[in-house]
């Protein structure tokens, strides 16, 4: 069985509810964000972030801002995104479930 070939796109609002099933099936409830503060996100960053998906199926998703070093975003905090930036945070990536059990060894 081959494996379709991953499209990789930037993060947009209407990723939203994927994004949100994505992270409560990949993180504990602590440390899952509020749909609020993902929607803003995607808003003020979605051109850093990432959406793949394969053949209809969700891989991962990844939230990354422009930054300063020691500029980092706490969790549950909408993204400050610097105005001279010269670095990228990568601030939360999760791979889907869905993956593993679609892959065979």
């Amino acid at each position: 069985m081959q494996t379709p070939t991953p499209d990789i796109r930037p993060l947009a609002p209407h990723d939203l509810e994927v994004v949100l099933r994505v992270q409560a099936a990949c993180h504990p409830p602590a440390m899952q964000e509020p749909a609020a503060v993902v929607a803003a996100r995607i808003r003020e960053a979605g051109d850093t972030g990432f959406f793949a998906t394969a053949g209809g199926v969700v891989l991962a998703y990844a939230f990354a801002y422009r930054s300063t070093p020691g500029a980092v975003t706490p969790l549950g905090a909408v993204f400050s995104v610097a105005g001279a930036p010269d670095t990228l945070y990568l601030h939360d990536l999760a791979v889907s479930p869905a993956l593993y059990m679609t892959r065979r060894l």
